[in-house]
């Protein structure tokens, strides 16, 4: 049997969805872990004669360009810089392989591939709800080392908050074209209100309700938005009961402005990085009155740290890791590329929101591929400043659900030229 390309690329989702729990709860060797970077180096190998179409291609062609310079622009101002090969290697391995995957599922799945592939990432929240089950009440664990299928590693709940707002928002979006039924709607929303309380998932709740004001802003009011409004109250309802039973110091924070901006910059008295304060703390730790510094970072990989291998190590991260610097994209953004990398980085989501809304005539047939990828765009740009979910395994996910919309344009296009083409063919033959 031949392996297709497409085949490739849904192994590695669903691989991604056990392979940290496996690892972490159940002890299989580490090593595993790596198959997920092994099969995009052999999904670039094969896919590499896509590159051309990439840069021609008539609906993407200038944003393929712009992902493709952004990646060989930072490799290379790197090396002039003098930043050590290895960790520009390991830097690209954390920033790109995402990046170079996304661009792939753009030019390798159809429409039909996303919904089939997003429909079972659904469907893996019973086999999460077991993990969370075994590893809160059989292992005793909770917040930070509660991750479900992800594992119950220190910020495993990262990973964890991403998956839970990917299937909610696609949930929602599908339930509106009636693709979903309101059992399947109620036990994705639910089952993740609830583990997010388990996990002190305090931010999915904010998500959610923006998942929802998003969903209800891209869409005309219609009596089955009203539905989906009203079934958002009933959630959030039962999330507030949730909250109250298991987390209630969380809830009192979150109905308290004063104390949720406490919570986002608040370092406790430690140099450690925060949420609302990231490119303050750099510049007064790190950059100081640098403006060339501010602008263009340290260069990329001048910050990277492995656990694995020790040629990627910086000398930065041997002297700033306690400070957590890592935990956020936009720190770890700002200190290697500064203020234009890290804007360069945003508008590669900024981009990907335009070319959907300017396409919308693509979408009669599924619009809610649409509505799902431009709220997952926001929720992205969100997310840089919240966790370092983007630059991490989970990221492969995120990133199929932003190719989602593309390959819809791009498969629509295609359509259209050909019935064209057989058009003019007809009226040509007459």
């Amino acid at each position: 049997m031949v392996i297709k390309q497409k085949h490739l690329i849904e192994f590695q989702i669903y691989y991604l969805m056990v392979i940290f729990g496996l690892v972490q709860v159940f002890h299989i060797p580490t090593f595993f872990e790596y198959v997920l970077d092994a099969n995009v180096l052999v999904l670039f190998m094969l896919a590499l004669p896509k590159v051309i179409n990439m840069i021609t291609d008539k609906i993407t062609s200038t944003f393929n360009i712009y992902v493709l310079l952004y990646m060989v622009v930072t490799v290379f101002v790197a090396l002039a810089r003098s930043v050590p090969a290895g960790q520009i290697v390991w830097a690209a391995r954390n920033n790109y392989f995402y990046l170079i995957f996304f661009l792939f599922c753009c030019f390798t799945l159809k429409t039909n591939d996303v919904i089939r592939i997003m429909d079972n990432v659904c469907r893996f929240q019973a086999v999460n709800c077991v993990f969370v089950v075994y590893e809160h009440f059989i292992l005793g664990k909770n917040q930070d080392f509660l991750g479900g299928m992800f594992g119950i590693e220190k910020g495993c709940n990262g990973a964890l908050n991403i998956y839970l707002v990917i299937i909610s928002a696609y949930s929602i979006s599908r339930f509106s074209n009636k693709k979903i039924s309101i059992a399947s709607i109620a036990f994705i929303l639910l089952s993740s209100v609830v583990i997010a309380a388990l996990s002190e998932l305090k931010f999915f709740y904010i998500e959610l309700i923006l998942i929802i004001a998003l969903f209800l802003l891209f869409n005309r009011m219609s009596l089955k938005n009203l539905f989906v409004f009203i079934g958002a109250l009933a959630v959030f309802f039962v999330a507030y009961r949730v909250l109250m039973h298991f987390d209630n110091d969380s809830l009192q924070m979150m109905l308290s402005s004063e104390k949720m901006s406490e919570y986002a910059s608040n370092d406790y008295g430690t140099m450690r990085i925060t949420r609302a304060r990231a490119i303050e703390q750099i510049n007064q730790w790190c950059f100081g009155s640098n403006k060339k510094l501010h602008l263009f970072g340290y260069g990329l990989g001048a910050c990277e740290e492995s656990k694995s291998f020790s040629w990627a190590n910086s000398s930065f991260a041997n002297v700033y890791k306690k400070t957590l610097y890592r935990s956020l994209s936009s720190s770890m953004l700002y200190l290697e590329l500064g203020w234009t990398g890290l804007i360069a980085f945003s508008s590669i989501f900024i981009g990907i929101f335009t070319i959907i809304f300017k396409n919308k005539k693509y979408f009669a047939e599924n619009k809610q591929l649409a509505i799902f990828s431009q709220i997952m765009c926001v929720l992205v740009m969100v997310n840089i400043w919240y966790n370092d979910c983007i630059r991490s395994s989970i990221a492969y996910l995120t990133y199929i659900t932003l190719a989602g919309a593309i390959i819809c344009i791009r498969d629509k296009y295609k359509k259209e030229l050909l019935n064209n083409s057989n058009k003019n063919l007809k009226e040509t033959t007459v």
